[in-house]
């Protein structure tokens, strides 16, 4: 049995809480969420599967060190071993010392190529904590790479592979005359002149 944590129980985090309890029927989820209407809303729809998925009030500040965390704490005292990061991409490097700190590996969505060159430049660290670290995961180039390139390797040859990613809809809810949906977060970004940027983190 692995516990697992989902950090943003947003559309991303919603599927992977629904990925992990369906093809692992031993998983336990800890989904961790601002929001506490959208976590009673989560606690609800994912109500069959009973005591593996528990949600909790997501306290995450930057400027608080790690040995101060209360979300250290709570993924320590909850046995967890994999993390995903499934919120503003600005927590990346802190996330990642933070489960370096705790020996637990840490996969997120990323975003921003900068704060990936950052996650990097802890490898050496991770694998003394004996972890697994993969950023990045989410748009293509993403998952969707790694996906295709281990599907390619089943292959003796291959001449094309094609990749197509993006947020499509169910029929119902196609809204717009390019049928596409936008499933993550939009933010401005911090270099905006004289003001600040706000977020619901």
């Amino acid at each position: 049995m692995i516990n697992y944590a989902v950090l943003g129980l947003g559309l991303m985090g919603e599927a992977i809480v629904y990925d992990v309890l369906t093809h692992d029927e031993s998983a336990i989820v800890h989904g961790f969420e601002i929001n506490d209407d959208r976590r009673k809303q989560l606690e609800d729809k994912f109500s069959s599967f009973g005591d593996r998925f528990k949600t909790y009030h997501l306290q995450l500040d930057l400027s608080t060190p790690l040995e101060d965390s209360s979300l250290v704490d709570e993924l320590t005292h909850n046995q967890v071993k994999v993390v995903y990061g499934a919120i503003d991409y600005k927590f990346n490097v802190y996330l990642t010392k933070l489960c370096i700190k705790i020996k637990a590996s840490y996969f997120d969505l990323g975003g921003n190529p900068a704060i990936v060159r950052s996650q990097q430049k802890l490898d050496s660290e991770a694998k003394t904590a004996g972890i697994t670290v993969i950023p990045d995961l989410g748009l293509a180039p993403g998952m969707a790479n790694i996906l295709a390139s281990h599907i390619m390797e089943k292959f003796d040859k291959i001449d094309e592979c094609h990749i197509r990613v993006g947020g499509l809809p169910q029929p119902e809810y196609k809204k717009s005359i390019l049928n596409y949906q936008q499933v993550f977060s939009i933010r401005s970004e911090e270099r905006r002149v004289g003001k600040e940027c706000r977020s619901r983190w």
